[in-house]
């Protein structure tokens, strides 16, 4: 757990810091990423973020009373952005089409994307665990000798294995493109075809995102008090630059675990629930 410049008040009667999660991460196009804070004191529970845009500078606070707290709703979980899964698609088709004009045929047939993609796939194996260690002794070996000892092969694997993921990346999504255009279809399973081709590369590139939303309900307010939605896809473009929509951070599971029984404990033990908390270590 990270301790960040509290930006809200401590008021003068006492209250004091007994945890501060780092649970939310917000990035936003043209903008830094934005952390999200859940500060609980001794008498309030506070979630705070501050934010920067090309607009300006956005601050949130979000704030309740402990002991009006009545129950925490928690979820930790993998979410796809399917905004920027369409914007990558569109970009993607549009972009095949225009190279498929300009590109002479060679550089878009399924010899030269199988050339593209060969680097990584020959790094993914001598890194993986698919071939044994004697295979891999082997093959490392042999390609030492060719080279006559000048190079370390793992130290080179280590150094250009991002780059031939890229071309691997480049090479699959010409092969996607060109099996699908070569291949007779009716634009009824055409397009499904290659929205499905294009979805697997983006979770080759992207992957999935650990969303995480929490919802801490109020006795006084009947309802919740405190609401973090965990879907930052929507918040994409809208002018609110403050970490309220985002994508998990480092303390995102342990608020999941400990947040109940820690609130439980301000709530009903008083000042020694509190102590328990300010002298525990964090996990």
């Amino acid at each position: 757990m990270k301790n960040p410049d509290i930006f809200f008040q401590l008021c003068e009667s006492g209250e004091q810091i007994i945890r501060t999660y780092e649970c939310t991460h917000l990035r936003k196009i043209f903008s830094p990423i934005t952390t999200g804070y859940l500060t609980i004191t001794n008498k309030r529970i506070v979630f705070h973020s501050e934010g920067r845009s090309l607009t300006g500078k956005s601050i949130l606070i979000n704030e309740m009373p402990v002991e009006d707290a009545t129950g925490v709703n928690s979820y930790l979980g993998a979410s796809i952005n399917w905004i920027q899964f369409a914007i990558f698609a569109i970009i993607l088709n549009y972009g095949m089409s225009l190279l498929s004009g300009i590109l002479p045929p060679f550089l878009t047939s399924p010899t030269f994307t199988v050339l593209l993609m060969f680097p990584y796939i020959f790094m993914w194996l001598l890194t993986g665990n698919l071939l044994s260690e004697q295979a891999k002794k082997r093959i490392v070996q042999s390609l030492s000798e060719l080279a006559q000892n000048r190079i370390d092969l793992y130290k080179e694997i280590k150094n250009y294995q991002p780059h031939a993921l890229t071309l691997f990346y480049v090479g699959l999504t010409i092969l996607a493109w060109t099996i699908l255009n070569s291949v007779s279809f009716s634009a009824f399973f055409r397009f499904p075809i290659l929205a499905g081709a294009y979805f697997l590369i983006y979770l080759f590139i992207f992957g999935r995102h650990r969303v995480f939303s929490l919802a801490i309900g109020s006795r006084t307010m009947k309802g919740t008090g405190i609401y973090i939605p965990g879907d930052s896809f929507r918040s994409l473009f809208t002018a609110d630059k403050s970490a309220a929509e985002a994508l998990s951070a480092a303390d995102a599971e342990r608020v999941a675990q400990e947040l109940g029984a820690l609130l439980l404990d301000i709530t009903q033990l008083g000042d020694v629930g509190i102590d328990k908390w300010v002298s525990r270590p964090a996990r």
